[in-house]
This record gives structure tokens, C-alpha cells and sequence, in this order.
């Protein structure tokens, strides 16, 4: 949580060059980059950035890949009914 909080009150500096692609892709998203040698945050729109979202299916990815490398699921194909 500490990190959290600093990071609000870190310099923020908008990337006309991210926000491009964005618009270009006909997307809506954000993207934050910690610059540490100067201590300042570069992204795209900072309004999104700061917004809480649940997790939702960002999760999927990395639990399937979880579970197959404990041996918990045997095969992609497999299915818990």
C-alpha cells in the first residue's frame, strides 16, 4: 500500500506519443511507465490510471499457466465439471 500512496504523489507527465496509439487503435485504455532515474510517471490518461477496476479476467492467464506448471490442471483441455 506504501508504494500506492507514493505513487500519487509522484510527478505525472502525459505521452502524446502512447496517447497516439491509442487513438490510432481505436482504443480506450491507459499506460503508466515509472521513470527511475528522474522519479516521474509517463503515461496516458492519468484519469483512468488512478481508477480502481477489479481484476476480472486479467486473472485467467496467469492462473491457467499456474496451474499447469504445479501440475494441478494435466492439459489445456482439460475440464472440472
Amino acid at each position: 500500500m506504501l508504494l500506492v500512496s507514493n505513487a500519487y504523489a509522484l510527478d505525472w507527465q502525459d505521452s502524446p506519443e502512447v496517447g497516439k496509439l491509442f487513438s490510432n487503435g481505436c482504443v480506450q485504455g491507459t499506460f503508466v511507465l515509472y521513470e527511475l532515474a528522474a522519479d516521474h510517471l509517463i503515461g496516458h490518461n492519468h484519469v483512468r490510471a488512478v481508477t480502481r477496476f477489479i481484476p476480472a479476467s486479467t486473472f485467467k492467464i496467469p492462473n491457467s499457466l499456474i496451474g499447469l506448471s504445479v501440475g494441478a490442471v494435466k492439459t489445456v483441455d482439460e475440464v472440472d465439471l
